[in-house]
């Protein structure tokens, strides 16, 4: 491996993101730690009134509101990089521990979205803040003059891995085996 790889590895294996079932925090998995903050962010317009450039569904942080009633499961999937079929029992999972429910969207009752239950909202704040918590842990080791230049880095990486998942290159396959480290 390369210097790039390694530390990218590195990176990654510091939040559990190749660690299936990886705990984050107590009993709550790197995946549902991820899906109930995602859920704190107001949820992107559907992908019919998306704007210019932005990927259908995606939950944006920072996000103007363009759905106040949450976020459905596409979005949901779309964000987290994972199928919609994985979101879903990801869903059914936090749903079972009463940390969300699905409901009817007003507008459109074929659409069913995802809600924080109020247990879901204080556990999705809980984790938050421990989020931010970690984070700060490790900002606190870099130099306040390279943080800027850090994120831009990060975009950098991030929104590489995103076009690499679409393509499909992130898959290990050897002579289309798959053939995992």
């Amino acid at each position: 491996m390369n210097v790039f790889a390694d530390e990218l590895v590195a990176i990654s294996r510091h939040f559990g993101l190749f660690e299936r079932d990886a705990v984050c925090c107590g009993t709550v998995t790197v995946q549902q730690c991820v899906a109930l903050q995602a859920l704190l962010a107001p949820a992107a317009p559907h992908p019919r009134r998306t704007r210019a450039g932005d990927e259908p569904g995606f939950i944006r942080a920072g996000a103007a509101p363009g759905n106040d009633e949450g976020h459905d499961i596409t979005s949901l999937a779309a964000h987290m990089g994972v199928t919609k079929s994985a979101a879903t029992r990801l869903v059914d999972g936090m749903e079972k521990r009463g940390w969300v429910a699905r409901i009817r969207g007003s507008r459109d009752r074929r659409r069913v979205l995802v809600q924080h239950t109020e247990a879901g909202r204080k556990e999705a704040l809980r984790l938050q803040q421990l989020t931010l918590k970690s984070v700060r842990a490790v900002m606190d080791h870099i130099p306040a003059e390279a943080h800027a230049d850090v994120l831009r880095a990060m975009k950098l990486v991030r929104v590489a891995l995103d076009k690499a998942r679409v393509e499909g290159a992130l898959h290990c396959k050897v002579d289309n085996e798959m053939s995992c480290c």
